[in-house]
């Protein structure tokens, strides 16, 4: 478990995407918004297209940034028709939710702690995921990491929660499932670090700063784990 004092922790920050709901539920609230979009133009139906995102989504994964443009190959489409489904997608209003009981969860901890969200992406469309999903009033502080010109593991978006919460790293937890990106900054700032094990970065063989100091199965687990 590291040696850090749980009981120290007064506040709780989370990541988003793959954390309080799974990404991939995203992708394909937009794919369904793309494919309808692209059965109207085309001679296609839309569960043929959907059929093929679905099977490049399967090969690349949730965080492959170019599916539109396999979609084009696999079609004969133009790059205009490229931008204009990227477009459609990133501007569509998602249909997704929490992971079960996580609104719940978290309604019980800001009974004992501040909560927090901290998450990478376009500013807009994370702020409409954050809608969707009502996160808004679940938690005390948000911040995307585009409105600052950065992006995880920048240390400064952690020491931004310490500000605002007025709160030294050791009173502060975080909790993401990419080793990647969410645990380095933390872990700088002395913050106590917890990987969700859910997301598709699970596995990742990284140094010792990108590691988390311990994790759990899901994040429904954290406020047993908190009472350890």
């Amino acid at each position: 478990m590291a040696n850090h004092n749980l009981y120290r922790i007064k506040a709780i920050v989370f990541d988003l995407d793959d954390t309080l709901y799974p990404q991939i539920s995203y992708k394909r609230s937009g794919f369904n918004v793309v494919a309808q979009w692209l059965a109207s133009r085309q001679n296609l139906s839309q569960s043929v297209i959907l059929s093929e995102l679905e099977d490049i989504l399967s090969l690349y994964g949730p965080s492959y940034p170019y599916m539109f443009d396999r979609l084009a190959e696999r079609f004969t489409l133009g790059d205009s028709s490229v931008q204009e489904m990227v477009r459609i997608f990133i501007e569509h209003e998602p249909r997704i939710r929490c992971y079960d009981g996580v609104i719940s969860m978290l309604s019980r901890l800001r009974r004992k702690y501040r909560l927090g969200i901290l998450t990478d992406g376009r500013l807009a469309v994370q702020e409409r995921k954050l809608s969707a999903l009502g996160l808004n009033k679940n938690v005390d502080k948000i911040l995307c990491s585009n409105a600052l010109g950065l992006e995880k593991p920048a240390p400064e978006l952690f020491a931004w929660f310490e500000q605002q919460l007025e709160m030294d790293g050791q009173a502060l937890a975080y909790v993401g499932d990419n080793p990647g990106k969410d645990f380095y900054g933390a872990n700088t700032r002395e913050w106590f670090t917890v990987c969700v094990m859910t997301g598709e970065y699970r596995n990742g063989n990284l140094p010792s700063a990108f590691k988390p100091k311990s994790s759990i199965a899901s994040v429904i687990e954290l406020e047993k784990f908190l009472i350890r």
